[in-house]
């Protein structure tokens, strides 16, 4: 007869923490991998927008200035005409900035959009600026009499109706001559005056020194605004 039945031996602790050990280092090679491979492409995407964040703020810079400074939105300088402004069509902006041309573009004023062309996601830059209009200003004066005007203002145009037998000689702003005809001045003219003073009119008249004279002012209503230009591809 054969010897006496053995019983298989059980496994050992040490061999059962083994293969737990391997089964923690596939586990975290797993991980390792994964993190890996998500590192790679959040530090890709990172490039990219590195790459056209540069691009977009330097068109959208170029943009907001280019707005800024253009005479065709001037209402005189460094105000700009809120009427163009709000007028203001993609064609313009593509006119004024051609780095802008074909891309998506958003250009709006104190949050209110004025061109916008696609859908644009990108870089926005913003320029504080003096947006108005031109208000009206109207008085009639007789000849023989100076007037202050209330406002300052760099336009001002004088209407001249002399009656018969009266001569106006000159016309005077701040007791400087701007207007000097001996033969006589009539109608309308244009004044030069200095919008950082008001203007005391005054006219030199010969003969009767009757008739009158209407002064048309436009002063500049201006008001701080956001000018903000938003691009994408």
């Amino acid at each position: 007869m054969g010897g006496p039945f053995r019983r298989p031996r059980e496994p050992t602790p040490e061999h059962g923490r083994g293969q737990a050990n391997l089964a923690a280092v596939a586990a975290s090679v797993v991980v390792l991998v994964t993190v890996t491979v998500l590192a790679v492409a959040i530090a890709e995407g990172a490039l990219v927008d590195a790459d056209r964040d540069p691009v977009d703020r330097r068109v959208a810079a170029t943009t907001a200035d280019r707005l800024v400074e253009a005479e065709s939105l001037a209402l005189r300088e460094g105000v700009l005409n809120r009427s163009a402004v709000g007028n203001l069509t993609v064609a313009d902006v593509d006119r004024l900035a051609p780095p802008a041309g074909n891309r998506s573009i958003r250009v709006a004023l104190d949050g209110t959009t004025v061109v916008e062309r696609g859908d644009p996601a990108g870089v926005t830059v913003r320029r504080t600026v003096l947006v108005g209009a031109r208000d009206r200003r109207t008085r009639t004066t007789p000849l023989s009499e100076s007037v202050t005007l209330a406002e300052r203002t760099d336009r001002l145009t004088v209407d001249l109706d002399p009656n018969p037998n009266t001569t106006v000689e000159a016309v005077r702003v701040n007791d400087r001559i701007v207007l000097r005809d001996t033969a006589g001045l009539e109608g309308r003219h244009r004044v030069p005056v200095s919008r950082y003073a008001n203007a005391t009119v005054a006219f030199d008249l010969s003969g009767n020194r009757t008739g009158t004279a209407t002064l048309i002012a436009r002063p500049t209503n201006a008001s701080g605004a956001d000018l903000a230009v938003t691009v994408g591809d």
